[in-house]
């Protein structure tokens, strides 16, 4: 691997995510590092964020498709996607996209590339975070993630704070988050990383779970107090994790252990997901 020559922290690709544009002028008015590794910091999606809106036209963060990094695209956060593509790709830029939650996921990271770089860096920050966690969802054409522009890096995920909320602890805990990464980046270089736990534990997506529909086709439950904010607790068939408008549970009827993750995420209503499935795995370096 080669040194890292570019760090780059986004923010503002979902509009109505604040914490990300709040970092991001913290790191602009701090003199941060420079020697061997170069800062940018860039405001993804400042037409959603005037909107206080998630997307303008569709989801930035699904817009990095192959065909939309070949030729562009019409739509507003397709154009958004080719120019960042343009700009920040590079096989040596560590991209870090930052995101809050609506959901009960504590401190936690978004991983789609599973490399010795990458392992090595949430190695690095579980050692200072012990209460950091990581969902590896495997990259695909279907996600296009933007931090997939490059092999290094991921989204940070922080929650719960409501959308186009500024919660102090979560920009100060995020800020503290990207600090430990321009930090890890500059030890990287200078081949000076401390001694690195070799087993890191990954919450690998393996499913999704979906609201209940009626006949109709329309949602017709919400997400049962006992399940909510459940987030790393293992599911077991029984447990109650829908209550439905005629007042009925509904009980959890698949895999038992599975995890589950971003229960009640309101941006997965209009996909009609009640919250990801994962595996806890274990992952060497």
């Amino acid at each position: 691997m080669h040194k890292v020559e570019k760090v780059v922290i986004f923010g503002g690709t979902h509009g109505n995510e604040v914490t990300g544009v709040e970092v991001l002028k913290l790191l602009e008015k701090r003199n941060y590092f420079g020697k061997n590794v170069e800062l940018l910091t860039y405001f993804s999606n400042r037409k959603a964020f005037e909107l206080k809106k998630r997307y303008v036209d569709k989801d930035l963060n699904r817009s990095f498709t192959k065909e939309v990094i070949k030729n562009g695209g019409f739509l507003h956060e397709e154009r958004l996607a080719k120019e960042i593509y343009d700009k920040f790709h590079g096989e040596n830029n560590l991209v870090i996209d930052i995101h809050t939650t609506t959901s009960n996921m504590g401190k936690s990271i978004v991983l789609t590339k599973k490399n010795e770089f990458n392992l090595k860096l949430i190695s690095f920050l579980q050692d200072l975070h012990k209460d950091l966690k990581v969902f590896y969802w495997q990259e695909s054409e279907d996600l296009a993630f933007l931090n997939t522009i490059s092999p290094l890096g991921f989204a940070i995920e922080m929650g719960p704070v409501g959308n186009n909320v500024l919660d102090c602890k979560i920009i100060e805990d995020t800020l503290v988050l990207v600090e430990d990464i321009l930090d890890f980046a500059e030890k990287y270089n200078k081949n000076i990383l401390p001694s690195l736990n070799e087993e890191i534990i990954l919450y690998e997506g393996v499913d999704y779970l979906y609201y209940p529909k009626d006949e109709k086709g329309e949602r017709f439950g919400y997400i049962h107090d006992e399940f909510q904010n459940m987030n790393f607790k293992p599911l077991n068939k029984g447990d109650r994790i829908f209550k439905t408008h005629i007042d009925t549970n509904l009980e959890y009827k698949g895999e038992n252990g599975l995890i589950p993750l971003f229960i009640n995420e309101v941006a997965y209503y209009e996909k009609n997901i009640a919250c990801c499935l994962a595996k806890k795995v274990i992952e060497r370096i």
